[in-house]
């Protein structure tokens, strides 16, 4: 049996970034392969020398200048917090995304480990959000005899945030791919135009795997009576004019309003109790449960998707606009896609979508880049 490695962003309390690891994983084992994730662990790479003067001077910033909410030891205050905020999200990830290494440094990774590498999915190739993108490129086995395989891997944007020296290295690197599958469409010309390698446009993981398979992981959650057959809401960054679009779905429509997730997950200013992100389980219940979704999450428009809920798709360009653009393009639902609430009326909120032509989009896609990945591992 062939041994595959996976490479993509960490999974921490990222719904989306957690289903696609699940599904690309799942996807891999049932059609024959003995998979492997490496899960990046990042750890502030500072001088042991420098530590002592580091927390000496936050004792001081804290007790003599009276700057009271600073922690002295704030990676360990870090690690902690996260560690709760994640408790319920690590559950599903022990669960079924195994086996995971959990790595510091993928040099101290084995030749004879892995036979294939698969990097992807998520936005692995943009370089402020895995940090030294080379290894993302397989710079650590760059002289190892594997096959190496991107899978819908994501640049997030469609100008390009590479330095020269990256351009240039990962070029080289992503040559010795035999097949180099990006989600976006504009990852097929940004390949093209800077690396010079022909790309594939191929469906994010998550889409791989049929509906009924996340309704599955559902299990039997206890339904909650005030968030069924509402609007969703899942913000990832909040905004007044996000709310203001959320008031006038519900002002619209008619319907209560409810959470998939917990809101505060990412307010820092709550404690950490406070901060518990909801379980996957949970966050999937809510596609289910609702009658429309509103929401600036790639994922969530994904899944909105595929379980034929009307949305509306808030603009994030902070996090990658280009792959909304890419991903609603694909299936005829650019409309759905608005930058403010001036552009939500009445009629784009009532618009009804087609999904028997959704559907079926879908499965040409599904069937398209199932081939392409089982055909690129068989080679």
């Amino acid at each position: 049996m062939k041994k595959i490695g996976i490479i993509t962003l960490p999974l921490d309390a990222n719904y989306g970034g957690i289903l696609q690891a699940y599904a690309l994983m799942s996807f891999l084992k049932e059609n024959g392969y003995d998979v492997t994730l490496y899960n990046k662990i990042y750890v502030r790479e500072i001088s042991p020398f420098v530590w002592p003067l580091i927390y000496m001077k936050r004792f001081f910033m804290k007790y003599i200048w009276r700057q009271k909410n600073l922690s002295v030891f704030a990676e360990k205050d870090i690690k902690k917090i996260n560690s709760l905020i994640q408790s319920h999200t690590k559950l599903f990830v022990d669960k079924y995304i195994y086996p995971i290494v959990n790595i510091e440094n993928f040099r101290s990774i084995k030749k004879e480990s892995v036979d294939i590498w698969v990097v992807g999915s998520d936005q692995i190739w943009r370089p402020d959000y895995f940090f030294h993108v080379e290894d993302a490129f397989l710079e650590f086995a760059k002289d190892w005899n594997v096959r190496r395989i991107a899978y819908a891997a994501s640049f997030g944007v469609d100008r390009w945030m590479f330095s020269k020296k990256q351009t240039l290295n990962c070029q080289r690197l992503l040559k010795l791919f035999s097949f180099v599958g990006v989600r976006e469409d504009s990852g097929v010309m940004l390949c093209r135009k800077y690396f010079d390698v022909n790309a594939t446009h191929v469906l994010d993981p998550t889409m791989l795997l049929d509906i009924n398979r996340y309704v599955a992981l559902m299990g039997d959650i206890a339904k909650n009576d005030l968030s069924e057959k509402g609007v969703m809401v899942y913000i990832l960054d909040k905004t007044i004019d996000k709310q203001d679009a959320v008031i006038k779905l519900q002002t619209v429509l008619g319907y209560d309003i409810f959470y998939n997730n917990n809101p505060n997950t990412n307010d820092i200013s709550l404690s950490a109790i406070e901060r518990i992100a909801s379980p996957v389980e949970e966050w999937l219940k809510g596609f289910s449960d609702a009658k429309y979704v509103i929401t600036d999450s790639f994922h969530a428009c994904v899944f909105s998707i595929m379980f034929n809920k009307p949305f509306v798709a808030y603009a994030n360009k902070g996090r990658g606009l280009t792959r909304f653009h890419s991903l609603l393009r694909m299936f005829d639902l650019e409309d759905r896609l608005i930058s403010s609430v001036t552009e939500l009326d009445e009629q784009k909120i009532n618009k009804k979508i087609n999904w028997e032509k959704v559907n079926r989009i879908l499965d040409v896609n599904r069937k398209k880049s199932k081939g392409d990945l089982l055909q690129s591992l068989s080679k």
